[in-house]
């Protein structure tokens, strides 16, 4: 048996005609699964499970049935196994779009089957670069369990894939690309927001280089015709010491007046939504704490903090 796969018989690729995709019978939780997987371009197992909120025996059986039509793909990372669980139990099924699931996003989402953003080799990535995109996958379960707890909703969401953009400012082209993008229904307002899910695998000074390009994206207007109202940027990272590191300095740097807020996955996985889980770029001046909700003191946002002598002279 080849490394990272299990025997299961699959129909043959000349089987997925149009007809075929029409007329299969999905069930909700299909739909929805191929569009998270879609969406995430990678999730697990129990990521699905979860954010979906149906047993993992119930999960597992429908996911099967989307790998043996085609619809989805998924891999076994042994690399996974050995890293993260000491070689102990079972390697979990890690799900990505397959070629029916091409086609039916197409109909699901209502877009072109040209504008659809996938191609089999996005498949092939090996395990190193992918767990970034499963622990994005692992903000985004927590997100959907928490709002569930919370009786609220989420409206949208999208990997770095769907983010990446070109702009002009200042007669100078940029690039601007988050790790994602989660819209929230809270009390009858949308809350939306780019999340950067920093591993710590760059040094603070490489982070604090995405700064000037969120300031400039937002600065140029692009935003307006991309989002209509600018999101509030949440940076989860690895420890509390970093959390407070990458505040302090991106607090010093920024141009504009996006809102950021810092935390780290052990606080964060714990309690999303807590009143005690997010700090400010302003913490050095008013050491207090936030929900990703909360409203940001008019007198601690950048525009006014600029002002100090501390951000004077950085």
């Amino acid at each position: 048996m080849p490394k990272g796969s299990r025997k299961v018989d699959r129909i043959e690729p000349d089987e997925l005609t149009d007809r075929f995709i029409k007329e299969f019978e999905y069930t909700p939780m299909q739909k929805k699964s191929i569009e998270i997987v879609y969406k995430m371009r990678a999730a697990r197992l129990n990521q699905i499970s979860r954010i979906l909120g149906y047993e993992i025996f119930y999960t597992r059986k429908q996911l099967r049935e989307l790998y043996i039509n085609r619809f989805l793909d998924r891999v076994f990372a042994w690399e996974e196994k050995v890293i993260e669980k000491n070689n102990k139990g079972t390697a979990e099924g890690i799900y990505f779009l397959d070629e029916a699931g091409k086609i039916a996003v197409s109909g699901f989402l209502d877009i072109e089957l040209k504008d659809v953003k996938w191609k089999p080799i996005e498949n092939l990535i090996k395990y190193d670069k992918l767990k970034h995109t499963l622990d994005c996958s692992e903000v985004l379960t927590r997100i959907y369990e928490e709002c569930r707890n919370a009786n609220l909703s989420v409206i949208d969401f999208l990997c770095e894939k769907f983010l990446w953009v070109k702009f002009s400012y200042q007669n100078i082209q940029y690039e601007f690309c988050p790790d994602m993008y989660v819209k929230i229904m809270k009390d009858k307002f949308a809350y939306s927001f780019f999340i950067e899910n920093d591993n710590a695998t760059m040094d603070v000074k490489s982070f604090l280089n995405k700064i000037p390009k969120y300031d400039n994206y937002k600065i140029s207007g692009q935003y307006e015709t991309d989002y209509e109202v600018f999101p509030r940027v949440l940076v989860i990272t690895t420890s509390k010491e970093r959390a407070l590191t990458l505040a302090r300095e991106v607090g010093k740097r920024q141009k504009s007046k996006i809102e950021f807020l810092f935390t780290w996955h052990d606080i964060f996985y714990e309690k999303p939504f807590s009143d005690k889980t997010f700090i400010h770029t302003s913490v050095e001046q008013h050491p207090r704490t936030y929900s990703l909700f909360d409203e940001i003191p008019e007198e601690v946002k950048t525009g006014i903090k600029k002002m100090l002598p501390e951000a004077a002279e950085a």
